[in-house]
């Protein structure tokens, strides 16, 4: 066969797969709610692998990080003794790690004098192995809660303390820097301050804190600078994760520790003004006992994790038998 020849069947045969990859595909269909029925496993954080088509979620009793199938079924995915509570998970594509936010709020059974309100850890994880490859200290005398993180373009991560006024930058090399200390972020007693984190390609985060229904605008390069952002169309009691949507637009969960009298509910905001104010567009009550913590993107659908933790900071026995993952919805 000639060289020629070759050459057009080669482009022939490239040609055809593009064409079969065309936006016309039919694409994975995710189902509205995946159940996980794992007992007293009290998930918070949540994260979704496109090439695996699989959730990956945390458990704050547990400590481990489970991998969850679009059918329900699952799999431990990291379960090491290190791991005491595991709050945050963040998908790490570029180096194809998952990162997680390990502390001890004190409702583990792993739990010890030592850990509880003290530790204040980011771990990463291989996806292909699940072996970890990286743990990060981010500080030592307590009161320390790592909570939630996010990665900007460069591969810097960013974590929440929410027992400490703190929001501390990770480099890609590792090293660990406080972007902000405030005392404005420090939590009312016997609650949680800092909480979700989103980064905004623009070049700042945007802070919830969870027991004030606050959130700020942090400018990375200028976080001294950081400012309120006015919520203009009402309030928001309680602010858990937060995930932007597009550059206008972001999605947040607020949840009822059972102290106060309001709903479990998400919120799409809308910002006119480059998240110097926004306004409520939708809300959507989720529902008594769900407990509604971090959202992640699916196959274009946006989803939201049910921890039910209200019973385990009840103590609650038996425990709840099932965690739904659920497409959120907006009304």
């Amino acid at each position: 066969m000639s060289t020629t020849r070759m050459l057009v069947l080669f482009t022939s045969f490239f040609f055809l797969l593009a064409c079969d990859k065309t936006d016309d595909s039919p694409s994975l269909v995710l189902p509205d709610q995946i159940l996980l029925n794992d007992p007293g496993l009290y998930p918070e954080g949540l994260a979704y692998d496109p090439d695996e088509a699989v959730f990956y979620v945390s458990s704050v009793a547990k400590g481990r990080i489970t991998k969850v199938h679009l059918d329900g079924t699952f799999e431990h995915f990291a379960d090491d003794p290190d791991l005491i509570s595991t709050l945050g998970l963040e998908l790490d594509q570029e180096r194809g790690w998952l990162w997680a936010c390990n502390t001890d709020p004190g409702l583990s059974e792993r739990s010890t004098e030592q850990t509880m309100g003290q530790l204040a850890e980011i771990v990463a994880y291989d996806l292909q192995t699940g072996q970890r490859v990286r743990t990060i200290k981010l500080a030592s005398q307590g009161p320390h809660l790592a909570n939630d993180l996010v990665l900007d373009d460069h591969g810097n991560v960013y974590v929440s303390d929410s027992f400490s006024p703190v929001i501390y930058r990770v480099s890609p090399e590792g090293t660990v820097s406080k972007l902000i200390e405030d005392d404005r972020f420090l939590p009312q007693p016997m609650n949680f301050g800092l909480n979700g984190l989103a980064y905004h390609p623009a070049g700042f985060l945007i802070a919830a804190k969870y027991d004030e229904g606050r959130l700020f605008k942090i400018p990375i390069d200028q976080p001294d600078n950081f400012t309120e952002i006015e919520i203009a169309s009402g309030l928001i009691p309680a602010i858990d994760g937060v995930l932007l949507e597009n550059a206008d637009e972001m999605v947040l969960a607020s949840n009822n520790l059972g102290a106060a009298a309001h709903d479990n509910a998400v919120f799409r905001l809308r910002s006119e003004d480059n998240w110097s104010s926004a306004s409520i567009t939708h809300e959507t009550k989720t529902g008594a006992g769900s407990f509604p913590t971090t959202f992640t993107r699916a196959e274009g659908k946006l989803y939201i994790q049910y921890a039910r933790l209200q019973a385990l900071f009840a103590g609650e026995n038996p425990p709840s038998p099932s965690f739904p993952i659920v497409e959120a919805a907006f009304e």
